[in-house]
């Protein structure tokens, strides 16, 4: 394993984690609006070897 690839996964990682947050922070925000549906994020394992 190269240090660009595991580079590469920890980017991967940090990207899903903040997307993830991004969405319950808006959750939070909106959870009194009036026609709102709150979203999810999935986190899904996966492998490009």
């Amino acid at each position: 394993m190269s240090i660009s690839y595991a580079m590469q996964t920890g980017v991967s990682g940090l990207r899903a984690n903040s997307t993830a947050v991004g969405r319950i922070s808006e959750n939070i925000a909106n959870a009194n609006t009036d026609g709102y549906r709150r979203s999810f994020v999935q986190m899904v394992t996966t492998s490009t070897l």
